[in-house]
């Protein structure tokens, strides 16, 4: 595991879009665009039970991050195991990670309602390697 360094969590708490790359049957990439962020130190993304990359993610836990700045050319891929947070705290996980990206319901009880509607999962990141522009300088 790679720790993620001062320099790497102001980037990420910066900067919420990102590319993530599952992994097919066929060993072919697939990419989604998501929203990810930094919950209590670790990084974290969403999706639900029908989202192609999670049915990916219960074969092969690898993904992909590519975090990107949209005010300059920086950016940063993070190599990781995922770890898929399912259960029934689930809802409050999502609620967590609006918050860390900056993005307060305005009414929690309906968006937790929701959030258990739609068998919203969290999917934590793992990081194995990072890279990218964003640690040129650190």
């Amino acid at each position: 595991m790679v720790e993620i360094t001062e320099h790497m969590a102001t980037f990420l708490r910066a900067n919420h879009a990102a590319i993530m790359v599952t992994v097919r049957a066929d060993g072919t990439a697939h990419v989604a665009r998501v929203s990810a962020g930094m919950v209590d130190g670790e990084i974290w993304s969403s999706g639900n039970q029908a989202r192609v990359r999670t049915k990916h993610l219960r074969t092969n836990p690898h993904a992909t991050l590519c975090f990107f700045s949209s005010r300059d050319r920086l950016w940063l891929g993070i190599e990781a195991m995922v770890t898929i947070h399912d259960g029934p705290d689930a809802p409050q996980k999502a609620l967590a990670l609006q918050r860390a990206i900056g993005r307060e319901p305005e009414d929690v009880d309906a968006f937790l309602q929701n959030m258990a509607a739609q068998q919203r999962i969290i999917y934590e990141f793992e990081p194995l390697r990072v890279y990218g522009a964003a640690l040129e300088g650190a």
